[in-house]
C-alpha cells in the first residue's frame, strides 16, 4: 500500500485568471493563502529534510527553500506549493516549477480571482484531479474562517470518497483538514483507473515480464 503522496498546490491571483503561466509564475504569496497554509501542515525547511521529500532538492535550494509538509494517520504527504518553488525570471513558463507540479495526480487550487476557474487550464496530462479551495469572505471573521470547495476530475477517474456537503462549504477546524487529506488520497487512488494510468502501468508490467523471460532463458 502505497504510503507517500505528492500534491500541488497553486494559488490563483484576480492578476493570473485563467492563464497557466501567469498562475506558475506567482511569485508572492498573500495572508489568506499564509492562513491556509499553516492550517494545511507544517512549513519545512527543504535543506537537509530527511523525510519524505517528493522529489525536492534538500542539498542546494535548487527548489526553494520551504515546502509544506504533515503526516497524516501513517501516510507521509508532501505538498509542491507553487509560489514556494524556485521563481525564473527568465522563463515564463516556469518550467522547473512544472516539473513537479505537472507531474501530480492532484492539484489543489487555493482560488482568491472572482472570476470563474477554467478547469481545463492545467494542461498536463498528469493532472486528473484538481480541487478547487475558495475562502468565504462573507462569511469569515476574526473568530472563524470558512471555506467553498469543489473538485473537477477528468474523464475515466474512478468516484474517490468523501464527498463534499450539499453546501459545499466547511468551516476551517480538524473536520475539513481531515476532508481534504482523504480526499486528496482517495482521488489519487481513484485516478490510477484513468484509461492513461491503466496503459502506464500495463506498458510497465509488460516491460517487467519480458525482462523475466529474458533473464530465465538466457542466464540458465
Amino acid at each position: 500500500i502505497q504510503k507517500k503522496y505528492k500534491f500541488g498546490l497553486l494559488l490563483r491571483t484576480q492578476e493570473a485568471g485563467n492563464d497557466e503561466n501567469a498562475i506558475f509564475s506567482t511569485k508572492h504569496t498573500t495572508p489568506d493563502f499564509e492562513e491556509f497554509l499553516d492550517f494545511l501542515g507544517e512549513r519545512v525547511v527543504l535543506q537537509g529534510f530527511k523525510k519524505y521529500n517528493a522529489g525536492l532538492d534538500t542539498s542546494a535550494n535548487l527548489d526553494g527553500t520551504h515546502s509544506v509538509y504533515t503526516t497524516w494517520r501513517d501516510f507521509e504527504l508532501m505538498w509542491h506549493v507553487c509560489p514556494l518553488l524556485l521563481y525564473s525570471d527568465n522563463n515564463p513558463q516556469q518550467i522547473q516549477r512544472k516539473r513537479h507540479i505537472g507531474n501530480d495526480v492532484c492539484v489543489l487550487i487555493f482560488d482568491e480571482a472572482d472570476t470563474p476557474l477554467d478547469p481545463n487550464l492545467l494542461t498536463s496530462k498528469f493532472n486528473h484531479v484538481q480541487v478547487i479551495i475558495k475562502k468565504k469572505r462573507d462569511m469569515s471573521d476574526d473568530k472563524k474562517t470558512f471555506y467553498e470547495i469543489g473538485v473537477a476530475s477528468k474523464k475515466g477517474v474512478g468516484e474517490h470518497l468523501p464527498l463534499p456537503p450539499p453546501s459545499r462549504i466547511f468551516e476551517k477546524g480538524p473536520e475539513f483538514r481531515e476532508f481534504i487529506y482523504t480526499k486528496m488520497v482517495n482521488a489519487e487512488r481513484g485516478s490510477y483507473l484513468a484509461l492513461a494510468f491503466a496503459k502506464a502501468i500495463s506498458r510497465t508490467r509488460e516491460g517487467l515480464l519480458k525482462a523475466n523471460i529474458w533473464d530465465k532463458y538466457h542466464h540458465e
